[in-house]
């Protein structure tokens, strides 16, 4: 998977972004990316790109050992919580849909911007995803990090990355 990641949205290197003072003391960046497969994760992915690229959030996050009141509050701040939110059955979504959120609700978003999105996905891509985010955290920042969020096999989600924003809120907007 890694001679295939992309990593979209920074040109800089990961040595030269800035970070508020005090971010950058309490949280290094690591070196890695948290890869996502979009062949495997084609909403979730579209979601991310969505956020990533077209609203400007960017690829840059800080995982930040976030309370359960602050992951509450970034959920609803993008739109899926309280429960049931618009991807419920209760509210009309199929049976097997969760609410996803880019950026995570374990992160916040490194630079200005407090911008959240949300996008109704198939349950199983979320847990997918949910998965990954673990994984990095044991694997390369318990304590917190700054890091970027990396794409590979993008397939159909490449309709949702840089360059298709006009199709792309056509599409969230019909589809949702």
């Amino acid at each position: 998977m890694g001679t295939k990641a992309l990593l979209l949205g920074t040109l800089l290197p990961l040595a030269s972004l800035a970070f508020p003072d005090h971010l950058e003391q309490r949280f290094p960046t690591v070196p890695n990316i948290m890869e996502f497969d979009c062949s495997v994760i084609p909403e979730v992915c579209a979601n991310m790109c969505y956020g990533a690229f077209c609203l400007n959030v960017g690829t840059g996050l800080i995982l930040d050992n976030a309370s359960s009141t602050l992951k509450r509050e970034r959920r609803t701040a993008a739109g899926c919580a309280p429960n049931p939110n618009r991807c419920s059955t209760k509210n009309g979504a199929p049976p097997g849909i969760n609410c996803d959120e880019y950026p995570f609700a374990s992160t916040d978003i490194q630079g200005g911007t407090k911008t959240r999105v949300n996008r109704c996905v198939p349950s199983g891509q979320n847990s997918i995803q949910g998965g990954n985010i673990s994984k990095f955290k044991r694997k390369h920042c318990s304590g917190g990090c700054n890091f970027n969020v990396g794409f590979a096999n993008q397939g159909s989600a490449a309709d949702f990355c840089p360059g298709t924003c006009r199709t792309i809120i056509r599409l969230l907007v019909t589809e949702n």
